[in-house]
């Protein structure tokens, strides 16, 4: 790596990219098996390419998140979120409805 001390990089990652760097670092491939039972790839990318080059294109151009209700895409440097509005309505006994 040739990315100097205390340089800072503005590519665009997640923390599905963690695992493909470590192993990408470590020279290890990405297992096709583990305990007899068949992985698929996995979804994210190596980040080293951003240690060597601070201006290189991201590799994750879009990634998409969903969490509690919520939804963002990332997609090629812009941000889209939607929150979703959930309502709490307390269960009403049947004794309290009107006819």
């Amino acid at each position: 790596m040739k990315a100097a001390k205390g340089e800072v990089r503005s590519h665009f990652h997640h923390v599905i990219d963690v695992a493909p760097t470590a192993l990408e670092a470590a020279k290890i491939p990405q297992p096709k098996t583990v305990d007899g039972i068949k992985q698929r790839p996995m979804d994210g990318v190596s980040m080293l390419y951003s240690a060597d080059a601070s201006k290189a294109a991201d590799k994750r151009t879009t990634q998409y998140f969903e969490m509690f209700g919520n939804r963002a895409i990332y997609h090629q440097g812009l941000g889209r979120e939607s929150a979703a509005s959930i309502a709490l309505v307390p269960a009403i006994a049947s004794s309290e409805v009107s006819s």
